[in-house]
This record gives structure tokens, sequence and C-alpha cells, in this order.
């Protein structure tokens, strides 16, 4: 028998429950998945809005709250735990426990941390947003992420229309006195002319797979870092999703993901081509 697909929803805010309720409901619907949802009550929250004097509830009473709540909506057969503090790494150890394809979060301070310690699939859902996607800004580690990583995304959100972008970047000049000095004292045209090959394969690999897929794409070489690369570039496209492909959890996009996934203002999508242990 196919073990149960599993969906962690994370949430820390109970003001953002019911968003993070209804975003999980529809996409346990689309995957056919089993939701275990995963509240953590931080020691500053001591204002629940959704549950009444629940301050100083104990975990029992907190997690009869949250089933009633889920009942209320229809979500019967959702999983409930209830802890107090680290919902980073309560998160990591559920979803190793459950082996979840997917971690659903809201939106708070330790996002850069949950995705340096938890190698999955990652959705974040940004404050006061519909969480529905109509326009995607979709950044690729290589053209190598097309492969199930970028079929992960597009079943994902579906008739969305998508905007792709590869960011190549280039390292103007390296300072350390350890390093070669020919190489430190390198200059942008001749990196450009030394790299020129690996940039045609790259550029072309990317138009070949958005043309593939019948993606709209943009190659280009980065000027400003990757993470305020992609920041700008979704700015301009406007998306109510922005979303990384990364090749696995060690690359740049990955490490640049920790930051993008704070700064963004859209809704957040991290998704690995390839997922290795840590």
């Amino acid at each position: 028998m196919a073990k149960e697909r599993r969906i962690l929803a994370l949430n820390t805010d109970p003001g953002q429950l019911d968003a993070l309720i209804e975003k999980c409901a529809q996409l346990s619907r689309k995957y056919s998945a089993g939701v275990t949802l995963l509240y953590v009550r931080e020691e500053r929250l001591f204002d629940l809005p959704i549950f009444d004097q629940t301050a100083g509830s104990s975990m029992e009473e907190l997690h009869e709250q949250l089933l009633e709540h889920l009942r209320a909506r229809g979500c019967e057969e959702w999983a409930v735990l209830a802890y107090d503090n680290d919902p980073v790494d309560r998160a990591k150890l559920e979803a190793e426990r459950e082996g979840s394809f997917l971690i659903v979060s809201d939106e708070h301070e330790e996002l850069d941390e949950l995705v340096e310690k938890i190698p999955a699939h990652l959705l974040i859902l940004k404050k006061g947003l519909s969480h529905r996607y109509e326009r995607v800004f979709l950044a690729l580690d290589s053209a190598a992420s097309g492969e199930e990583g970028l079929d992960t995304v597009l079943d994902f959100v579906g008739e969305a229309d998508i905007s792709c972008y590869m960011d190549y970047q280039l390292i103007v000049s390296l300072s350390d006195p350890t390093l070669d000095p020919v190489v430190g004292a390198m200059t942008p045209d001749v990196l450009m002319e030394e790299e020129s090959e690996v940039i045609d394969l790259r550029r072309n690999a990317f138009e070949q797979l958005c043309k593939a897929k019948g993606l709209r794409g943009r190659f280009e070489l980065g000027e400003h870092g990757l993470v305020d690369d992609i920041l700008e570039r979704s700015r301009e496209a406007e998306p109510d999703l922005l979303a990384l492909i990364a090749e696995d959890p060690d690359t740049l996009m990955a490490e640049a993901a920790k930051e993008i996934a704070q700064r963004s203002k859209e809704d957040f999508l991290l998704v690995y081509n390839r997922l290795v242990e840590r």
C-alpha cells in the first residue's frame, strides 16, 4: 500500500491561521495529501484573537481548540500538534518524521532558518494576500533545474502566467590576498572572455527549456548579486508568487533563498530539483 503524501502546515500567528488552513485544504485536495497542522505558541504571543482566553491554556486545551477550529471548517481528518517555542526545529522534526513533501508556513521572523534547516519544498504565505496565483515569477538555478523541479512548479501553479528568469553571476574582482593575484585582478572584460563559452551554454540551455515548455524567459548577467537581481526583476513582473528552483539545498540559489524568503512581498515558493539529506 502506497504511503500517504503529507503536507505540514506551520502556524505561529493565529491571525494567519485561517488563510493557512484555506490554502492547505486546497493543496490537500489537489495532491490527495494528508495535512498536519503544527501550531507553535511562542512566549511573546499573548494575544490570540481566534481563540478565547488561550494565552493561559494548557497544550491539551489548545489542541482541542485547534481541532474544533478545523472541524468547523470541514478539515476533520487533519492531524494537529501544538507546542511552545522553537517553530523551525519543531517543523524540522515533524517533517522528517512524516516525510512531508511540502511545508506551508505563515510569515514569521525565522523564515531564513526555515529555509536553511529543512531541505524540502516550501511555500510561505505572506500576510494580507489572497494566495491565489495568476502571475508567477520563476527564477531557475540552471536549465538542469528544469527537470523535476520545473514540472513541480508548473503543476503547483496550474494555469498561471509564468515569467522565467535565469541570472548568471559574474564575480568582477576577488580581493582575497590568499587567492591568485592574476585571478584577483581580472576585469569584467577578461571575465567575460574567459566565461563566454559557459555563458553561451547556459543561455542556450535556458532558452531551449523555455521554448520546450512554452514559457517566456529572460537570461541576463547579474550585476548586483543573486538576491538583489531576483528581487528587482520580480518587482518589475508584479507577480502573486515568487518561485525559486534550486538544483539542491547546497547551491547558490538555495543560499539566496534564505534572504529572498524574508524580503519578498509576495508569496514565496522554493522547490528543489534534487533533495539531499542534511
